[in-house]
């Protein structure tokens, strides 16, 4: 539930500005206020932003689309009015104690909601409107359906993009320099049991416990110097130590699996879901872009 709590407070913004603020953008009147485009804008780019800083055209574009998703939402809650979709207590109740299961304790919603500024009574007005936008876009997407024959056509034009790759089973020790790696290596060939030296020796917190099991995975889940030795090696083979940006790898290799097409019938549930969501964003673009068409939008940024 944490998604629809961020997404309530994220709609939230909208009724947390007052007047003699600028505004960013005017829907049938409706203003919205630049510091809630910067509210939610800050949200997102916490959310976006992995590695460093985003670059001037990547958060042009990203308040772009918060400007875009504001206008959309005062586009649906007018529509869903006029249309009189509307949303039960009840409703709202169950929705409400469902995002409060998200916490260990009410004590802990409660300062959630305290941290964004708002109460009990706005997190339900907030959360009736939330639903009413689900519901309205839910009655727009009604009837929207994927046949077996779209599936398949798809399956078969798109097979390439079924394939799983190459995968090894492989164990490491990860060693800080190659002295001591060259050292592991020798006790290795000497006969001393890999598990072992990889409970003692290797720097991975996430696998000497383990043994330095890796489990399996493909070429792309792995750093390439890694990658590289590894699928070069035989089933049991010792590779000399491998450096990587973490240290020094001793890698040996348990089981290998060849890349293998997937069959229709392991795909056809994913990509049903797949075809079903690209129908129903097509549809809802043109319904939003209906209702922009007939609207008054003015934007200021």
């Amino acid at each position: 539930m944490k998604k629809i709590f961020l997404a309530v407070l994220l709609i939230a913004s909208l009724a947390l500005t007052g007047c003699g603020q600028k505004v960013a953008a005017t829907v049938n009147g409706k203003k919205i206020y630049e510091d809630e485009v910067e509210k939610r804008f800050e949200i997102l780019k916490g959310q976006y932003q992995t590695n460093g800083e985003m670059d001037g055209n990547a958060e042009k574009e990203l308040k772009e689309s918060v400007i875009d998703s504001l206008i959309n939402e005062i586009l649906i809650t007018e529509e869903a009015a006029r249309q009189n979709v509307e949303v039960s207590k009840e409703e709202v109740n169950s929705r409400i104690g469902e995002v409060k299961g998200n916490f260990p304790d009410e004590k802990s919603f409660f300062k959630a909601l305290e941290e964004n500024k708002m109460n009990l009574a706005d997190f339900e007005k907030e959360i009736e409107k939330f639903l009413v936008m689900q519901k309205m876009t839910d009655k727009v997407m009604t009837g929207i359906k994927v046949t077996d024959e779209e599936v398949k056509k798809h399956y078969e034009e798109n097979k390439e993009s079924f394939v799983e790759s190459e995968q090894i089973h492989s164990k490491h020790i990860l060693l800080k320099d190659e002295e001591t790696a060259k050292k592991v290596l020798t006790e290795l060939k000497d006969g001393s049991d890999f598990a072992k030296l990889a409970s003692k020796h290797s720097t991975d917190p996430g696998s000497k416990d383990k043994g330095g099991d890796l489990g399996w995975m493909g070429r792309d889940q792995l750093v390439p110097e890694f990658a590289e030795a590894a699928f070069n090696l035989q089933i049991g083979q010792l590779s000399d130590p491998v450096k990587s940006q973490f240290g020094y790898h001793i890698i040996v290799v348990e089981e290998k699996k060849e890349a293998t097409q997937r069959s229709f019938e392991d795909v056809k549930g994913d990509i049903k879901q797949i075809l079903l969501e690209n129908k129903r964003s097509e549809k809802f673009q043109k319904w939003i872009e209906g209702l922009k068409k007939e609207a008054d939008i003015k934007k200021n940024v």
